[in-house]
């Protein structure tokens, strides 16, 4: 849930909040700015959170990236690893006898 307060200065300071956890909080000199970016972020909550296990692990690094990032997602509690093409290689040809 997003709570939009006035601070002291006039600026308008949006905290995401999750499961009485701190998600994000950004600070914004237009409130219709901080309402849009807090509708944004949510719409972007949402999606992960509805997103079944067995699709999350199959998410592209830049699609986690359009999502809000890994820090997003493991605040949200959500393990995601990639395997590169680099680390394929290093254990395939760890394992590799030569035959």
């Amino acid at each position: 849930m997003a709570y939009i307060r006035t601070l002291s200065n006039g600026k308008y300071r949006v905290e995401i909040r999750k499961k009485q956890i701190s998600i994000k909080n950004k600070t914004f000199s237009d409130k219709s700015d901080a309402e849009q970016w807090a509708n944004d972020f949510e719409s972007k909550l949402e999606t992960i959170l509805s997103i079944k296990p067995k699709k999350l692990k199959k998410l592209s690094p830049d699609k986690v990236e359009e999502l809000g990032g890994m820090a997003l997602f493991q605040k949200l509690g959500f393990e995601i690893e990639f395997l590169t093409l680099k680390c394929l290689v290093n254990e395939y040809t760890g394992q590799w006898t030569g035959k």
